[in-house]
């Protein structure tokens, strides 16, 4: 069953072996307890699961103790801050490899395995613009402009490290437009005025928004897309002008 969280280190070094098992000061580890009474030690900033017996003797099961995201037999494995786990009744443990975004399973013996995760963030580097972010990000000046138009999107300019001016959607809770309305325009039509006025600013929209304002001839040039978004700025052409 579950033992519960607590700090625990061995003394005998990173890979050595333990009289006792003591507390330790700087972090939090996850621990369970299988039906034998063994336990077992997600040792997160080391990168390791341990292994205490019923003596007390405490053991690397796997992990090189440096961080990675590798397969293997016992210490030819690797962890990144590894931070739950539980075991099952034949001995298996299961590991929340919570930096490498993926599920570990470590056999009695100590082979490692990748079971789920695709060691990515949830919504992934595409899926949530990280990507595209980092392609257009040395092309936007500090001092411009950006419009979010018709898109409540976080992770941009999270990624881009910068604030956006809404345009026809609000923040969730309409809070922000309420308490800085500078950065809120009501209507598109009021952005296309905006936008003919302002030939530094850059934009962010979805594929189809950017159609439709094609179809306006709205002046834009594409630097970047993904398959949810496109970031565009105006045609060189103007900013020359």
């Amino acid at each position: 069953g579950k033992f519960g969280s607590g700090s625990y280190t061995a003394s005998g070094g990173l890979h050595g072996v333990g009289a006792s098992v003591v507390n330790a000061l700087s972090v939090r580890m996850d621990v369970e307890v299988d039906r034998n009474g063994i336990i077992y030690v997600a040792d997160r900033y080391n990168h390791l699961i341990r292994k205490v017996d019923l003596n007390g003797v405490v053991t690397t099961l796997a992990g090189s103790g440096l961080p990675g995201s590798d397969d293997g037999q016992g210490t030819a494995a690797s962890f990144k801050e590894p931070w739950g786990l539980t075991v099952d009744s034949l001995g298996y443990v299961y590991v929340a490899d919570t930096k490498n975004n993926k599920i570990r399973k470590i056999s009695p013996t100590g082979l490692v395995s990748t079971i789920a995760g695709t060691g990515h963030e949830t919504l992934g580097r595409a899926v949530s613009g990280y990507d595209l972010a980092q392609k257009v990000k040395s092309q936007i000046p500090s001092d411009a402009k950006i419009y979010s138009v018709r898109l409540l999107d976080h992770t941009v300019p999270f990624y881009l490290e910068r604030n956006t001016i809404m345009v026809e959607f609000t923040d969730e809770l309409t809070f922000g437009a309420k308490q800085e309305p500078q950065k809120w325009i009501p209507t598109l039509n009021e952005f296309v005025i905006v936008w003919n006025q302002d030939p530094n600013a850059f934009a962010l929209m979805s594929p189809g928004q950017y159609e439709e304002l094609k179809t306006i001839g709205l002046p834009m040039e594409e630097l970047g897309r993904d398959s949810r978004r496109v970031v565009v700025r105006h045609p060189r052409e103007a900013l020359r002008q």
